[in-house]
């Protein structure tokens, strides 16, 4: 039986938010009374989103226990509802609008905390461009501060931003609207990059650390590399493995002077981590070509892309 089967969970509670608005228990009333799914199914989500994202359920109806709103939900996925039940969700927001007669509707649930399971054949839920505020409760219960998780995301944006605009050559703005173009996959999977290079732990642990810490542990990371990295990514997918194989194997052997056969045999072990560096194995791709194209060692190969590289 799913965690979310025929049971109320809690997903607000009135309180003042700040600049978001204050929420009284009449005002909770009034979004159960008129909450038809006939008319608006809230979706469950991960996070904030602001264009199409799968549902990962759906609120089928809800009610006021004292100051808490609780929604009973229908067609969770399975997966995703495993992962609530390890705790990997411990905070949920609701997303608030007013309609033309000036009345709250729920909009869609989100979870907080890990990557979004990956779950075939869900259809997406088209958000458009409607924006409206989005308040985080979390299972302790009392009101975060007003913009807590938002205002946090914004510092990493922001930062993130001012470098991407310096790389290249564009406004702030625009840099600031290409990185929130990113799905939270792929950022917390960025992120989780370099947050396991800052603190020299392993991926995994970093991965961890944001599934369970959210944004708060984005702070103070450089996250304008990665529109790069999955532009490489994407790049690196195209290339045959054997010759990925062939061309890292080269270079660990150029890097730490040691036999090819023991460098295919330690590329071999690192290829099965999720850290490897995509602009960094297609430097190495492309210095093997080179290197069999001109007759050249690998390494000056290498050493001559690598000097391109810093001087674009």
């Amino acid at each position: 039986m799913s965690l979310f089967d025929g049971k109320w969970i809690e997903i607000f509670r009135a309180g003042d938010y700040g600049e978001k608005g204050k929420y009284s228990e009449s005002d909770l009333d009034q979004i159960v009374a008129d909450y038809d799914p006939i008319k608006h199914e809230a979706p469950v989500v991960v996070g904030h989103p602001q264009n199409n994202v799968p549902a990962y359920g759906w609120v089928e109806s809800l009610k006021r226990v004292g100051s808490t709103l609780l929604a009973r939900f229908r067609q969770v996925a399975p997966a995703f509802a495993a992962l609530v039940k390890e705790g990997r969700f411990k905070k949920r927001s609701v997303s608030l609008v007013r309609n033309p007669e000036g009345k709250l509707e729920l909009r869609h649930v989100g979870f907080l905390g890990a990557m979004p399971p990956e779950v075939k054949g869900l259809a997406d839920v088209p958000f458009g461009s409607t924006t409206a505020p989005s308040i985080e409760f979390s299972e302790g219960g009392a009101p975060h501060s007003p913009g807590s998780l938002g205002s946090q995301i914004g510092t990493v944006f922001s930062e993130s931003a001012d470098k991407l605009a310096a790389q290249e050559n564009i406004s702030v703005a625009d840099a600031l609207r290409k990185l929130r173009m990113l799905d939270w996959q792929r950022l917390n999977q960025y992120a989780a990059l370099q947050l396991s290079k800052r603190d020299a732990t392993s991926f995994s642990e970093a991965t961890q650390r944001i599934a369970s810490e959210g944004s708060r542990a984005m702070i103070g990371l450089d996250l304008s590399g990665a529109i790069r990295y999955f532009d490489d990514l994407k790049s690196l997918r195209t290339v045959d493995w054997q010759i990925i194989d062939h061309a890292m194997s080269q270079e660990i052997s150029a890097r730490e002077n040691i036999e090819f056969s023991d460098a295919k045999r330690r590329w071999r072990s690192l290829r099965s981590q999720e850290e490897i560096d995509p602009r960094h194995v297609l430097r190495a791709v492309e210095a093997d070509k080179v290197a069999r194209e001109e007759r050249i060692s690998f390494g000056d190969a290498l050493r001559r892309i690598c000097q391109q590289a810093d001087r674009n």
